[in-house]
């Protein structure tokens, strides 16, 4: 997972557990936890096809950009669901599209023996035998 609960609290306090409180106004966190897997497992969805998983290192971004979709993840009652929970994630999917594409970089060094995507161009001898070499035989 590329957060945890901790992080949830640390970027947007404790009031953003609010949703996944149970009825003794306790964090349910098998709720929350699974809501950081979800998130994670959309965001390895973006990034798997440009960086090699699991990742070394977590960028503090894309730790944050986790938090943000498991909030809206966990926040899907329209009592809770509120207009900056639900910008927050649009922006979310917007910055991994971003990502996907390559017009932004999550600023990871290249592990060792990966290269940049370059064509491949293939070159080979001229046509020994044609049709025409081979008329008559």
């Amino acid at each position: 997972m590329y957060a945890s609960i901790s992080d949830i609290i640390t970027a947007h306090g404790e009031a953003a557990l609010l949703a996944a409180m149970d009825d003794n106004a306790v964090v349910d966190e098998p709720k929350v936890s699974a809501a950081l897997e979800k998130a994670s497992a959309e965001i390895d969805s973006y990034i798997a096809d440009r960086y090699p998983l699991p990742l070394a290192e977590i960028p503090v971004r894309l730790r944050d950009i986790c938090v943000d979709i498991a909030i809206y993840n966990f926040s899907q009652t329209p009592d809770v669901l509120t207009a900056e929970i639900q910008k927050r994630y649009d922006d979310a999917i917007k910055w991994l599209d971003k990502v996907a594409k390559g017009h932004v970089s999550l600023g990871l060094s290249k592990a060792p023996g990966q290269k940049s995507a370059k064509a491949v161009v293939v070159t080979s001898p001229p046509r020994q035998f044609t049709r025409r070499k081979m008329r008559g035989l």
